[in-house]
């Protein structure tokens, strides 16, 4: 007879609501390492009662073993832990260890916001206490099971039901009366216990501010000075910063922007959910959690790894759980070696690091490629930081991952999902520039990659005599008017030789390829043109490369090709303004 076991399952919250209101970096990066902060503790204290070590093993997250003293310079604990316990554990034990984590918590955070007082009213700070122990919600499911697979399958079901609870998601953590408000505050956090949890005892200078993360290394390399940079920092006054920057040769608008980045895996869940699936093997069900536990410290480590790339780019990670990540970079970062890297460059890294570590799998024999999709909104340092946050939730969940490309209108089943990026600037004029682009490489097609070819043309971007940005600006712009003006020619042509051309597919794109060349030497000729051939090669196959991925369709009268290969040279024009 199988031995049943006892198994806890609890989860933390409300951290969606908790960070969406911030207004600052310090209260998003606080919003968030607050509650892996919870989910450390909890996960201590846990483990403190164990009698022994077969009482206790966690199932999930995983969890390093010195993981109480590491300092991993971000949130890396998720929101939710099951694990198992010993026969005894109970309800009123769980109870215990919940409460004695959150009235601790409440104690740091009170003594924290009455640093600089004299006297305390004892009466307030209870009252106090009694707000944020309510604010924080940790619920948990204690039940017995036969396997470890069934622990995982059904407390994860558990939970998720709980999480929907009313009270779990109508928190306000900007209520001037919720203590969390002063907390929050840019300079009480970069001070505070959770800092010194997070990177050590040198924290004043890791959680930077929107406009430090912008601006990126750029005082420091055209050597501007200004006179009590911190204190500005501080007080917020910013614009007495850009003012010094602004009169500088090499400032560019894009240094008054930075962006929100956040990424999701694509077919993780897939992977991991295959690795629970039980099995009357008993054998197999225990293989299969230790590879759902390798895994797992796969998507730690590379969550330790992502933390240094993004750093290293200049940029602040707010939360890096495995395959989801959120972090504030700089749109361009010039590093302390003077190369350059714009943040699709940040992208590759992170991307290169993860299908390093996940590669290539197979469920059910069909081959599956886990990989990352990303929502990136680009804002003005003054936009509401908690607008653009949501902007980048709904550009990851609603554009990056329901993206499908369907390269040609010959095999409508080759279809390409996922793995993408959804781009929003939100300029400070109002006007905005949004595009989705798929990051695929399609094997021997990869020469017609939009995302490729685009990534190409970033280099335009990089440090030029005032004179080269001038005569990239002209091409840019004489290519968005002309382009724009002969769509209905450039889709007769597509018309011509692919929709309306011969069984031979592959030969009709070549004619249309052709016919895309002949177009580019008529109407493309000018000096400026022919002394930047490099450029206007590959301005020339994004627009093929256009076509391929949205192929033009006839009868839906759509023009998607047209209009990304515009929206991808406003994207390029963006990041190489001058000025203000």
């Amino acid at each position: 007879m199988t031995k049943n076991n006892n198994y806890l399952g609890f989860t933390i919250g409300p951290i969606v609501q908790t960070i969406a209101s911030a207004k600052k970096t310090g209260h998003a990066w606080g919003g968030s390492y607050i509650f892996s902060y919870i989910m450390k503790q909890m996960i201590i204290k846990l483990k403190e009662k164990k009698i022994n070590k077969e009482d206790f093993e966690i199932l999930t997250p995983y969890v390093e073993e010195n993981f109480k003293d590491n300092k991993y310079n971000a949130g890396l604990f998720p929101d939710r832990c099951i694990l198992k316990v010993s026969k005894d554990f109970n309800k009123e034990k769980f109870e215990e260890i919940k409460n004695k984590v959150l009235s601790e918590l409440a104690n740091k955070i009170i003594s924290k916001n009455h640093d600089n007082e004299l006297k305390v009213d004892i009466s307030k700070n209870n009252a106090q206490k009694k707000v944020l122990m309510n604010y924080f919600q940790i619920y948990g499911v204690i039940k017995q099971f036969e396997s470890k697979k069934d622990a995982i399958n059904t407390l994860t079901e558990y939970l998720d039901s709980l999480e929907l609870e009313p009270n779990y998601q109508s928190h306000n953590p900007c209520n001037i009366k919720n203590p969390l408000f002063k907390f929050f505050e840019n300079n009480a956090i970069k001070s505070s216990f959770l800092a010194e949890d997070c990177f050590g005892e040198d924290t004043k200078n890791m959680i930077k501010s929107l406009p430090e993360i912008a601006l990126g290394n750029f005082i420091k390399f055209n050597d501007i000075k200004i006179d009590n940079f911190k204190d500005l920092i501080n007080g917020g006054k910013y614009n007495e910063i850009y003012k010094k920057c602004a009169g500088n040769k090499n400032f560019k608008k894009h240094y008054k922007y930075y962006a929100i980045l956040k990424a999701d895996g694509d077919s993780v869940g897939k992977v991991l959910k295959n690795f629970l699936k039980e099995s009357t093997n008993e054998t197999k069900n225990n293989e299969d959690i230790v590879k759902y536990i390798e895994f797992s410290k796969k998507l730690f480590n590379f969550s330790k790894e992502t933390v240094k790339i993004i750093e290293n780019y200049g940029g602040l990670p707010i939360y890096i759980g495995g395959d989801d990540i959120l972090a504030f970079v700089p749109l361009i970062y010039q590093d302390d070696t003077n190369n350059f890297k714009t943040i699709f460059g940040l992208i590759e890294d992170i991307d290169e690091k993860f299908d390093k570590k996940f590669g290539t799998g197979t469920i059910n024999e069909k081959e599956i490629k886990p990989s990352l999709s990303y929502g990136l909104t680009i804002n003005y340092y003054k936009y509401p930081l908690y607008e653009a946050l949501n902007e980048s939730d709904n550009l990851l969940l609603e554009k990056a991952k329901k993206c499908i490309i369907t390269p040609n209108l010959k095999d409508e089943n080759k279809k390409y999902e996922k793995n993408a990026v959804a781009l929003k600037i939100l300029k400070h004029s109002g006007q905005e520039i949004q595009i989705t682009l798929n990051k695929i490489k399609k094997d021997e097609k990869e020469q017609k990659s939009v995302y490729k070819i685009f990534k190409e043309l970033l280099k335009i971007i990089s440090p030029k005599t005032e004179e080269e940005v001038k005569e990239n600006r002209k091409i840019l712009q004489s290519f968005k008017t002309k382009i724009a003006k002969d769509g209905v020619i450039l889709n007769s042509l597509y018309n011509l030789y692919v929709n309306n051309g011969t069984n031979d597919f592959e030969n009709n794109i070549k004619e249309f390829d052709n016919s895309i060349d002949n177009y580019f030497e008529n109407n493309f000729k000018k000096d400026v043109h022919k002394s930047n051939e490099k450029q206007i090669n590959n301005i020339k196959n994004l627009l093929k490369a256009c076509y391929y991925e949205y192929p033009y369709n006839n009868s839906k009268k759509e023009n998607n090709a047209i209009e990304t290969f515009e929206r991808i040279l406003r994207v390029l024009s963006f990041l190489n303004e001058r000025g203000e």
